[in-house]
């Protein structure tokens, strides 16, 4: 042994003024809880928070949680809600849009406006017959394949009449039928729609509505 060594290990042993020898010190040690072992210290430091205290940190997080999320999705979901309002608008005014149409020839004139979805159809329709009466009204009808069919309600001479009528689509003209028509329950009819001709009717050209 090392003579340094012996008198460090002397000193260590050497009996106080009591005539006993120091106690050796000893390192402190620190019980390890089981929630340390199994999450860590942190987890541990957490669990040992009193249940106020708990309560406004539980709080917190949740309010800076909301706020995030607010701020993250807040705007774009507007703006996509507002693109797709937009959207939808703009495809009901498009098929709900009327389509019009309008006969001239010399002083007399006829307007048409049709709206159609799926296999029905409304609008208005009005004739303007030189030195004669007009007589204007409203449309409600069907349509098939490439003919649309309808009741006429106009007023005329201060009376109202209900008469039939029919165009056959050809591009963006509408040509008017004609036939023979029989009066049935107050209202005048073609006799046999399968024979109605379109060769002499009014033709009716794709106009800006006004």
């Amino acid at each position: 042994m090392c003579p340094h060594d012996r008198k460090h290990r002397d000193t260590r042993y050497t009996q106080n003024d009591s005539g006993e020898a120091p106690a050796i010190a000893t390192p402190k040690t620190r019980t390890i809880d089981s929630k340390e072992k199994i999450f860590g210290k942190p987890f541990a430091v957490f669990c040992e928070i009193n249940p106020h205290q708990m309560k406004n940190i539980l709080s917190s997080l949740a309010v800076a949680s909301a706020l995030f999320a607010s701020c993250q999705g807040g705007p774009a979901k507007k703006t996509q809600a507002k693109i797709d309002s937009t959207i939808v608008t703009n495809s009901e005014t498009t098929a709900n849009a009327a389509t019009c149409y309008q006969y001239v020839k010399n002083r007399d004139t006829a307007n048409l406006s049709l709206t159609e979805k799926a296999d029905s159809v409304t609008g208005n329709l009005g004739y303007k017959w030189y030195e004669k009466d007009k007589n204007a009204g409203t449309i409600s009808g069907v349509v098939k394949g490439d003919t649309i069919i309808a009741d006429y309600t106009f007023q005329s001479e201060g009376r109202e009449s209900v008469r039939q009528v029919a165009w056959l689509k050809k591009g963006d003209q509408l040509v008017e039928a004609f036939g023979d028509v029989e009066e049935i329950d107050g209202k005048m009819k073609f006799k046999d729609l399968s024979k109605l001709k379109f060769d002499s009717g009014l033709v009716f050209s794709k106009a800006d509505c006004k």
